[in-house]
């Protein structure tokens, strides 16, 4: 299954302005401003989501039993101005507490309560030294900058493309220490690589769609893992080259927050005549366990769920099936299912005719 958490709470801190808070802005940046070689200033990213809190009622309501989970932090580019020919973009588990403020950078007067470049709060500072074992800080021109633990972290590396780039962080060893509670979950901070950040070479900046946003691309981080079961009872196998699929049970509309098992029945396309009082029609046949479902943009034909680990066919006594979360598709658009079977070194593909809405 995919389940997509959206974040709580998103800012970017500034060091040319070090008490801003941008706390309600529709942007999160990664910039450096150079003025000179002693006044050079950045900006980052802070984000934070309910990932304790939210995996917990997976495993309450039984969707997850699993301990193993791939989890993903996407940000969704808005523009990449001046950047580098090559960089990399790093992010880390924050160690303190922060509030997300209600400010934003064209606020006059500038309003500072809450996150900011010198305060995590709108009265308590970000640590500048003495810090726990672990933990790290870096500024240049203005004390503060957030704090971090070192050991976890995650790393994207970009080239020069005229295209923008979206963020796709693979922070499973984050998630996984905050589930273990060897780190406090705080959210994560995401910044500019190593040298680079505090180079003489000037970026950004380099934009990105917050939570704050009007459109369909607000950070999300998006929990993976394989809930497929594989339990055939009596049923016989598709014993055919030639046959269809069927979703049985799949509705025009979904509310964005169901969670739904969804049937799937193969059956030939021309079934061998039998002695029998009932259709050959009626008679279920189990794909292979090598099966995947796919979900795309109706118009677009945009894959938006792909085929992975992550979505198996699973099967049971009564038919093939899938849980879907239909949480991860925005709503008032249109998808449809598609299907991928591997079948003895052969690969077949099945586009299903119906389409759903999510309200």
């Amino acid at each position: 299954m995919i389940y997509h958490l959206y974040s709580n709470q998103d800012a970017t801190i500034y060091e040319r302005n070090p008490t801003l808070n941008a706390g309600l802005d529709e942007i999160l940046e990664l910039e450096k401003v150079v003025t000179s070689d002693t006044m050079i200033e950045v900006s980052r990213i802070l984000i934070n989501f309910k990932v304790s809190q939210s995996i917990s009622n997976l495993r309450t309501n039984g969707f997850l039993t699993t301990g193993s989970l791939n989890s993903t932090l996407k940000l969704y580019s808005l523009e990449a101005v001046n950047t580098p020919v090559e960089y990399s973009v790093e992010c880390y588990p924050i160690s303190q507490s922060w509030t997300l403020g209600t400010g934003k950078v064209n606020y006059i007067p500038v309003l500072t309560n809450g996150v900011s470049w010198k305060y995590a709060t709108e009265t308590v500072l970000w640590r500048t030294g003495s810090f726990a074992s672990g933990v790290s800080a870096s500024y240049f021109t203005s004390t503060g900058g957030c704090n971090w633990y070192q050991a976890s972290s995650s790393k994207q590396s970009f080239e020069y493309s005229p295209i923008t780039q979206d963020l796709n962080l693979n922070v499973s060893n984050i998630v996984n220490a905050w589930l273990s509670g060897s780190l406090k979950e705080q959210g994560f901070i995401i910044k500019i690589s190593g040298s680079l950040e505090y180079s003489t070479d000037t970026y950004g900046p380099i934009q990105f769609f917050s939570s704050e946003t009007n459109t369909i691309y607000p950070p999300r981080l998006e929990l993976a893992w394989d809930d497929s079961v594989f339990t055939t009872g009596s049923l016989p196998p598709i014993n055919t080259d030639r046959y269809t699929i069927v979703t049985k049970n799949l509705n025009k509309q979904y509310d964005q927050d169901s969670i739904e098992k969804l049937r799937i029945v193969s059956r030939p396309l021309f079934p061998v005549r039998t002695f029998s009082t009932g259709s050959s029609y009626n008679i279920v046949q189990y794909l292979p366990q090598t099966s995947y479902y796919q979900v795309e943009d109706y118009y677009t034909g945009e894959a938006l769920i792909p085929y992975s680990d992550y979505t198996k066919i699973s099967c049971d006594s009564t038919s093939n099936f899938f849980l879907f979360n239909f949480n991860t598709l925005q709503k008032n658009r249109f998808y449809r299912f598609t299907f991928k079977i591997l079948n003895s070194g052969t690969i077949k593909y099945f586009k299903s005719d119906e389409v759903f809405s999510i309200i």
